[in-house]
């Protein structure tokens, strides 16, 4: 999916999703007082995102998605309370990713991937 939905330790609802007013980029949105604010900057991602997954671990947000700008491959980047940095290399699955599924144990992203050049294989 192009959008996820999340909720933070403190029960404030956060979205990620690919931004039609950034040329289809990652963007991350909180709800404030009943209006949606930028988590960081619009347009986080280096290119086109899809299979975004959103989750926290406690007010921390972590976002996983396959970048159309490293080829198809999942990124995974973390807040750090004022800007997004990735966890390890940009694009680190070995190839194209399917799908993905993301958790977090204790401040460690976990991702799981399907890729489509080895038949699907996680």
């Amino acid at each position: 999916t192009d959008v996820a939905l999340a909720v933070d330790l403190w029960g404030v609802p956060h979205i990620a999703f690919a931004d039609g007013t950034a040329q289809s980029k990652l963007t991350v949105l909180r709800m404030v007082d009943g209006m949606w604010e930028l988590v960081g900057v619009r347009g986080i991602s280096a290119g086109r995102v899809s299979s975004v997954v959103l989750k926290f671990d406690g007010w921390r947000p972590f976002v996983s998605y396959r970048d159309v700008a490293h080829g198809l491959r999942t990124t995974v980047l973390r807040f750090d309370g004022s800007h997004w940095e990735p966890l390890g290399k940009p694009g680190f699955s070995p190839s194209a990713a399917t799908a993905s599924s993301l958790a977090i144990a204790h401040g460690v992203p976990y991702a799981a991937l399907t890729q489509h050049d080895v038949r699907d294989r996680v």
